[in-house]
């Protein structure tokens, strides 16, 4: 086809890839991806469309592809066209009138800029920029400084020279009189330029510091005029100046920590702004932990936001909010800072807040105290009787949000310091229970999860719970709500692995009911409980003994045979575990089921992970992906291989147990088990450390 008909047509597919209609836009990109974005001619074509299309949507989607073509194919045209493309940027991003799509341009510049600049080609591209921002028109101001920004994602090394003139256009460009889009687009810049400052220029380092309060203005300007994304934008130059390895800005460290607590904490605020302060404040305990110290910035902080954790919170629990952020923030201080500067502060707030008529301080109290317990275990055990105490107060509490914190609460500590809770069983297990009938639905299941963990840590001593624990975990069985039948299941099992023996009394109630919930198969809930109940059977097993259970293994190991061929990494390790405990229980009885397991098992472990297969294997993996795609991709690919990661260590432990259980009955598969294992040795997950040892 002519030029002319090419450019029709390439116009017409991405007009296609803008429908709402997500059958056509798999099409197009298909069609686009075959016959145009696999060679150089797309790019010029994609220029002009850029500049002559009337379609904003189209002009916005060219400008977008550009960059990954000129990645791909820049090298292949020649010098003159090269030329004459860049060129046409230059006159196009002056004019177009739509920020989003002159920043899109502006990609398009520094992809080709990372070609040209490094040759000693372009070598007019930044004699431009200076011009731009020099402009008596705000929008060339803007452009010229983004693509300045730009530029130092890609070509750092080549600007550096240019520093002392960056600085001095920048130091204008901050204090813009006239747009305050130019003075964000300044700081994402000084982002980028501080990291480039050599710790041993002090004229640079105090030229830099000197740009501090302006850029603070330009933050609180954003906040003014509540321009969520400007400051979002700020408070990304902020995480970079209070987490730099450097001194640079060390003058300026406290008066910067202070105004993202006193914007944190005020209530005025927009609250996803107050959540962007909260977010940059996470940070500084793990990157800045000497400097909070030497500053005396702890108690600040804390008299700062331990107020916020007394805001109400969203229902949807996986919600961020200001209340949330701020018990995050505790614990990442709590694990990061020495204890002794952190609990006495957080205590102090805890007794007086535990006191106060308002539930939301009470509230606070109970959950902040969750937050210490990874990094204060040893000073919470000094005062283990009066935390007690705020906790059995939180469990009878009249309002539902404090008997709910008080459950999470427990839960915590009971998971971190076991025997001192066992000690105190008499008192919290009437509690617990009576919170199981609650008529809040969240505050059952977070009882219910309080009395799982509470039952791990009774051993014998949970004989005397027994009668009622049936009755009660029976009852929410069959008419508790769906939502908490997963986290029930599992106080069974931990109620049978602790009675040991004495659970045979009650093995016939709850057999049934533990075989029919191992067959659930219907969306996510039915399989979480599926997953629960298998292992729940796995621990009814061991505590009543091969003799009782004899009779019952077939058809339990035909269901955890069938939630292998389910698509749920999570099941098949229920499963693994259900296998591994049969196993143990029976030994050598279990060797007929190993013709059946063993080749899954080992087909799990031998599986691959897509993680270094595509973000290290294949150097086009990304090619059609934008930045903000390519990381969602990563991200996915990351929580998909951890995921195998997991399903692969419960398969090794599986096979720990069996080759102990079955022992020479096992060796037709010994060597192809060795085999597999060698493999993990090189493995990054800690879980598989010592696997190969096992055998």
């Amino acid at each position: 086809m002519d030029q002319q008909q090419y450019l029709a047509s390439l116009e017409q597919l991405l007009k296609q890839a803008t429908s709402p209609d997500s059958n056509a836009i798999k099409e197009a990109t298909e069609i686009l991806k075959q016959n145009y974005f696999n060679n150089e001619n797309c790019i010029p074509a994609l220029v002009e469309i850029i500049s002559n299309s009337k379609d904003t949507a189209i002009r916005n989607i060219a400008a977008v592809e550009l960059p990954k073509r000129i990645r791909n194919h820049f090298e292949k045209i020649d010098d003159n066209l090269k030329s004459q493309l860049e060129q046409r940027l230059l006159e196009i991003i002056t004019v177009e009138p739509e920020k989003i799509i002159s920043h899109a341009i502006a990609r398009c510049i520094s992809a080709m800029a990372e070609f040209e600049i490094p040759n000693n080609r372009w070598s007019d591209l930044i004699d431009f920029l200076f011009e731009c921002c020099k402009s008596q028109n705000s929008n060339h101001r803007e452009v010229g400084v983004f693509v300045l920004y730009s530029l130092f994602e890609v070509i750092v090394d080549n600007l550096t020279e240019r520093l002392p003139q960056i600085f001095e256009l920048l130091s204008v460009t901050i204090n813009d009189p006239e747009s305050l889009d130019v003075k964000i687009t300044t700081m994402k810049a000084l982002g980028s330029v501080v990291e480039c400052i050599d710790d041993e220029d002090q004229k640079q380092i105090e030229l830099f510091r000197s740009l501090i309060p302006n850029m603070v203005n330009v933050l609180y300007q954003c906040l003014e005029q509540n321009n969520i994304d400007g400051a979002q934008s700020c408070f990304d130059v902020v995480d970079i100046l209070l987490t730099l390895e450097t001194q640079i800005v060390a003058d300026h460290f406290a008066q910067l920590v202070q105004l993202t607590v006193d914007i944190a904490k005020n209530v005025n605020y927009d609250e996803s702004i107050r959540n962007l302060a909260l977010s940059t404040l996470f940070f500084i305990p793990v990157y800045k932990k000497n400097s909070l110290i030497r500053l005396q910035l702890i108690k600040p902080i804390i008299d700062g936001i331990f107020p916020i954790g007394t805001e109400e919170e969203p229902e949807d629990e996986d919600e961020d909010c200001p209340a949330r952020l701020t018990y995050r923030i505790i614990n990442c201080m709590a694990t990061n800072l020495p204890p002794n500067y952190i609990f006495p502060i957080i205590m102090e707030y805890i007794v007086n807040y535990m006191q106060n008529p308002n539930p939301l301080f009470r509230k606070a109290a109970l959950l902040s105290l969750c937050s210490l317990i990874d990094g204060c275990s040893d000073l919470i055990r000094g005062r283990i009787n009066d935390i007690f105490t705020f906790i059995a107060q939180g469990l009878q509490d009249n309002e539902p949000i404090v008997r709910k914190s008080a459950c999470m609460s427990f839960s915590l500590i009971a998971m971190e310091m076991v025997e001192e809770v066992s000690v105190h069983h008499s008192s919290f297990v009437p509690l617990i229970f009576n919170l199981m009938n609650d008529p809040d639905f969240q505050i059952q299941r977070h009882a219910t999860n309080a009395l799982n963990v509470l039952l791990d840590g009774l051993n014998e001593e949970v004989v005397q719970y027994l009668p009622m624990l049936a009755e009660k975990l029976v009852f929410l069985l069959e008419n508790g709500a769906v939502e908490n039948k997963a986290v029930i299941v599992e106080a069974i099992g931990s109620a049978a692995l602790s009675a040991s023996d004495k659970f045979l009394d009650y093995f016939e109630v709850f057999y049934p009911r533990i075989l029919h919930l191992m067959s659930l198969n219907s969306g996510p809930e039915e399989l979480l409980i599926r997953g629960n109940a298998t292992s729940a059977m796995g621990s009814i097993a061991e505590a009543v003994g091969k003799d009782v259970f004899r009779p019952y293994v077939q058809e339990t190991m035909k269901l955890a045979m069938e939630s292998l061929g389910i698509e749920s990494p999570k099941l098949k390790e229920q499963s693994f575990f259900y296998f591994a405990v049969l196993a143990k229980v029976f030994g050598d009885e279990f060797t007929p089921f190993l013709e059946h397991i063993m080749p899954p098992i080992l087909e799990s472990l031998n599986q691959p992970e897509d993680l270094d297969a595509l973000l290290f294997g294949d150097e086009n993996a990304f090619e059609d992906m934008n930045d903000e795609e390519a990381e969602e991709k990563a991200n996915q690919l990351f929580n998909t291989s951890s995921a195998i990661a997991e399903e692969k260590e419960f398969a090794a432990d599986c096979l720990q147990e069996i080759f102990a259980a079955t022992k020479q009955s096992y060796m037709p598969y010994f060597e192809k088990s060795i085999e597999v294992l060698k493999t993990l040795l090189k493995h990054d997950y800690e879980g598989f450390v010592n696997q190969p040892a096992i055998l």
